[in-house]
C-alpha cells in the first residue's frame, strides 16, 4: 500500500488499527492460541478462543468492540448482536476461513418474526475466504446500518451480499444503509449483490476497493417491484470478470440509480450493463463523473428499456464497442472512442495518462475542486503545465511529479519527473507537509518556506525522467510528512517555466 499523497489528498498510508489505550469498558478479546471460551474475554490474558462466542457473549450494542488478535481463525455462520469488530493488526493478518463452508462467514439480519436477529455496526481489519458468502446483511424487520471497512475477501461465492424487502403482508419499510471502504475482493462468483424488494431501500456509498476477478459479475444491483437502490461508488476498480463489470435489473417500477466517480471499469467482458424490460415507472440511471471504461472486450455500457446515461469527463476507448448503446441524456467533457488517448500502458492494465494525451486538462471543469481520482491525488492538477489547473478526462488525473514509495526507511523511493520541453528541472524539497499554495508567474507553489533545492535534471520533452533512491535514515520521524515540488520547462507557460504539483511522502514506522 502506497503512503504517498498529494496536495490536498488524504494520505494513503498504512492504517493502524491497534489501539494504544488501555483496557476500557466495550472492549472483549479473542486469541485462538491462547483464548478460552471459559474465559471472561475483557483482556487480552484472559481472551475468548472463538469469534461466535465472543459474538454472543459480549454485552449488545455499538459501543462493544470485539478485538481479534493477529492469526489465522477457522469459523463460520458467526453471529453478533450490534457490536464492532476489530482485527487489531489490519486485514493482512487477520484471517477468518470459512473452511470450505455453505454458509456466510459473518451474518447480520433481522428477519423472521420470533427469531432473534444478529447485527454487526462495524467490521474492520479482517480477511475472509473459502466459504459460500464473506458477508452477508439482509432485513425485513426493521433498518440496519453497517460499516465494512479494511476488508479483504476472496474464494468465496459472494463477497459482500446484502439487501432489504418489507415483511411479507405488511407495508412497512425496512431499510439497509450500508457502507464500504478499501474493500478488496476476488476470486468470487459475484464480488458484491445488493438487493432489495417491495417497499423497502438500500443506500450503499462504496468507496476506494476493488472488485476484481468475478467468474461472472463484479457488481451487482438488483431492484424488484417497489423497492429503491441507490448505490454510489467512489475511486472503485471493478476489474476482470468474465460477465459483466456492472449489471443492474430493476422491474415493475423499481428504482435504482447508481453512480460512479473516479471510477476505473476495465478488463471485463461487457463494462456496464443496465436492464429494464418491464417498464412501470421508477428511476433507472447511471451516472459516470470522471471514470475509465476501457479494455471491456465486447461493449463499454449498454442500456435496455427504460435506462439512461448521464457522463461527464469519462473516458470511454480501447472496449470492444466503446459507443454508450442506450439513451444518453447529458454527455459533457468525455472521451468516447476516437484518438488514441495514450494510456500508459492499455495491454498491461495501466490506465494511467501520458503527460501528451488529449485528456490531460481537458475534462469537466465543472467536476468539484478537490475531489480525488483513482490514486487520491486531487483534482485538479495543472497537468499540461501551462500553469492552469484544470481536470483530466478519466478516473486518472497525470501529475508531472510522481513519487511511489512506501515511505519506510531503507526501502526504495521512485520518483518520475515529465515536461512537455527540454530543459532543467529544479527539484525542491521540504520536511514538513505542503502548505496552502502561493500564486506566482509560473503557476503555484505548495512548500513552506524552509524548503530547498535538492537537485536539478536535464530532461528531454515529453520523456518522463524516473530515478529510484532509498530512503535515507535521517528523513524524519515516522508520521513525518514531506514534500517535493518541481520547477519544469514548458513552453506551453508564458514564462517558459511551471511549477508541478506537490508530492507529499509520509514516513512510516
Amino acid at each position: 500500500m502506497l503512503s504517498i499523497s498529494f496536495v490536498r489528498s488524504v494520505s494513503i498510508g498504512v492504517v493502524v488499527l491497534a489501539s494504544a489505550r488501555g483496557v476500557q469498558a466495550g472492549d472483549w478479546y479473542v486469541n485462538p492460541a491462547s483464548g478460552n471460551d471459559s474465559n471472561d474475554g475483557s483482556s487480552p490474558s484472559s481472551a475468548w478462543r472463538t469469534i461466535a462466542h465472543a459474538g454472543l457473549t459480549a454485552p449488545p450494542g455499538a459501543s462493544e468492540t470485539i478485538h481479534l488478535a493477529r492469526a489465522l481463525y477457522f469459523e463460520s455462520g458467526i453471529l453478533f448482536r450490534g457490536q464492532r469488530l476489530l482485527g487489531d493488526t489490519g486485514s493482512d493478518s487477520t484471517v477468518i476461513d470459512g473452511g470450505g463452508a455453505s454458509d456466510s462467514i459473518l451474518k447480520s439480519f433481522k428477519n423472521t418474526v420470533g427469531t432473534t436477529p444478529s447485527t454487526f455496526a462495524s467490521i474492520r481489519g479482517v480477511t475472509l475466504r473459502n466459504a459460500s458468502t464473506g458477508i452477508s446483511i439482509s432485513t425485513e424487520l426493521g433498518d440496519i446500518t453497517t460499516l465494512i471497512e479494511d476488508v479483504v475477501i476472496d474464494h468465496v461465492i459472494y463477497g459482500i451480499f446484502g439487501g432489504a424487502l418489507a415483511q411479507t403482508g405488511t407495508s412497512q419499510s425496512s431499510d439497509l444503509f450500508l457502507t464500504v471502504r478499501n474493500a478488496r475482493i476476488s476470486d468470487c462468483n459475484q464480488a458484491v449483490w445488493l438487493w432489495d424488494r417491495q417497499v423497502s431501500s438500500v443506500y450503499a456509498e462504496i468507496s476506494d476497493s476493488t472488485f476484481q476477478g468475478a467468474s461472472t459479475h463484479g457488481v451487482v444491483l438488483d431492484c424488484w417491484p417497489g423497492g429503491t437502490l441507490n448505490a454510489a461508488f467512489q475511486r472503485c476498480r471493478i476489474q476482470g470478470s468474465v460477465q459483466r463489470g456492472v449489471f443492474v435489473t430493476s422491474s415493475l417500477g423499481g428504482s435504482v440509480l447508481a453512480t460512479f466517480q473516479g471510477c476505473a471499469i476495465t478488463g471485463n467482458q461487457v463494462g456496464f450493463a443496465g436492464f429494464d424490460t418491464t417498464g412501470g415507472g421508477g428511476v433507472r440511471e447511471a451516472r459516470f463523473q470522471d471514470c475509465t471504461i476501457a479494455g471491456n472486450a465486447t461493449n463499454s455500457a449498454t442500456g435496455v428499456g427504460a435506462s439512461s446515461f448521464r457522463l461527464r469527463g469519462t473516458l470511454v476507448h480501447g472496449n470492444g464497442t466503446d459507443a454508450i448503446q442506450g439513451t444518453v441524456v447529458e454527455s459533457v467533457a468525455n472521451w468516447i472512442g476516437g484518438a488514441d488517448p495514450q494510456f500508459v500502458d492499455a495491454a498491461g492494465g495501466d490506465y494511467r495518462l501520458r503527460l501528451t494525451s488529449p485528456c490531460v486538462d481537458t475534462g469537466d471543469p465543472a467536476s468539484p475542486p478537490g475531489s480525488l481520482d483513482l490514486l487520491k491525488r486531487p483534482r485538479p492538477i495543472d497537468g499540461d503545465l501551462d500553469i492552469q489547473e484544470r481536470p483530466d478526462i478519466g478516473a486518472f488525473e497525470f501529475a508531472p511529479l510522481d513519487i511511489q514509495t512506501l515511505g519506510v526507511v531503507g526501502t526504495s523511493a521512485r520518483t518520475e519527473i515529465s515536461a512537455p520541453s527540454a530543459g532543467t528541472a529544479f527539484v525542491y524539497f521540504s520536511r514538513m507537509a505542503a502548505v496552502p499554495p502561493t500564486v506566482t508567474p509560473y503557476g503555484e507553489w505548495d512548500l513552506g518556506p524552509a524548503s530547498s533545492l535538492v537537485f536539478t535534471r536535464q530532461l528531454l520533452a515529453d520523456v518522463p525522467f524516473v530515478t529510484t533512491r532509498p530512503v535515507p535514515p535521517g528523513a524524519g520521524m515516522p508520521g513525518q510528512t514531506l514534500s517535493l515540488q518541481a520547477l519544469l520547462p514548458s513552453s506551453a507557460a508564458p514564462l517558459g517555466q511551471a511549477w508541478s504539483n506537490a508530492a507529499e511522502i509520509t514516513l512510516q514506522p
